[in-house]
């Protein structure tokens, strides 16, 4: 019986703190941040189902994924932010005013979604080696 009650205590733990480092996340999306494409982006495109993630991996006690699976998702968001940017501003220097419009379009393409999910991607893999690597 108290082994069950441990579970529960470490299992809330955990939940805790992925649903705290999500409404922080959101909440900076919505304030400070709103006005930024990558946490406009995720704001307004109900960015939740990857923070399903972390929350099962608790529910499957798997502690480490439910935390690479969270810091991942926050590294995402900020690399892909920043890479995007980045990208964005290279782009900008190829751009002439003879250029057809679908390459221009194209160079003006904020990569940041794809980079986050890739590195989101990235750390639900690494979470799932770690957790394997426990288990073995």
């Amino acid at each position: 019986m108290k082994n069950t009650a441990s579970k529960k205590k470490t299992c809330l733990g955990f939940l805790l703190i992925v649903f705290l480092a999500y409404v922080v996340c959101y909440l900076l999306s919505q304030t400070v941040f709103h006005e930024i494409y990558l946490f406009e982006w995720t704001a307004a495109h109900y960015y939740l189902c990857v923070w399903v993630a972390s929350v099962t991996f608790c529910f499957l006690e798997m502690y480490k994924a439910a935390l690479i699976t969270t810091a991942g998702n926050w590294a995402g968001i900020l690399i892909g932010q920043v890479l995007g940017d980045f990208i964005i501003k290279i782009n900008a220097t190829k751009i002439t005013p003879d250029m057809y419009i679908g390459k221009v379009w194209q160079l003006k393409t904020h990569y940041g979604v794809l980079i986050w999910l890739l590195v989101f991607l990235l750390s639900f893999v690494i979470g799932m080696i770690v957790e394997k690597k426990n288990h073995c």
